[in-house]
This record gives C-alpha cells, sequence and structure tokens, in this order.
C-alpha cells in the first residue's frame, strides 16, 4: 500500500486509493461521488421500507 497523497483535512500522508482518512476519519471522496452514494443507498432504503409495508399489508388483506 502506497502512501501517494494527503488527506484534505489532517494533511497526513495516506494511501492514494482510500475512501476515509484513517488518522481523522474525514471523508477523501469527491463531492459528487459522496451525493451519489447518498441517493443510492436512499434509494435503497425507500424501497427496503416499500417491500415491508407492501408485505405487512398483503398479509392483512389476507387475513380478511
Amino acid at each position: 500500500m502506497g502512501l501517494n497523497s494527503k488527506c484534505k483535512t489532517c494533511a497526513k500522508e495516506i494511501s492514494k486509493t482510500t475512501k476515509w482518512c484513517p488518522h481523522c476519519g474525514d471523508s477523501q471522496l469527491e463531492p459528487y461521488t459522496q451525493r451519489v452514494m447518498f441517493l443510492l443507498t436512499g434509494a435503497a432504503v425507500l424501497f427496503l421500507l416499500a417491500g415491508l409495508v407492501g408485505g405487512f399489508v398483503t398479509a392483512i388483506i389476507k387475513k380478511f
């Protein structure tokens, strides 16, 4: 693992490919990448919740 980069926050040497600084914990991702990851995670959570709610509604309807 080569230390070819510096952390944007604490300026300590880190791996060029790391996503988080092991020293201060700050994200090393570009803002665009962070935004995309946030949106994809949010979409996955929404689909999960929709599936759970749909499953509960289907179970309730089958009881009647």
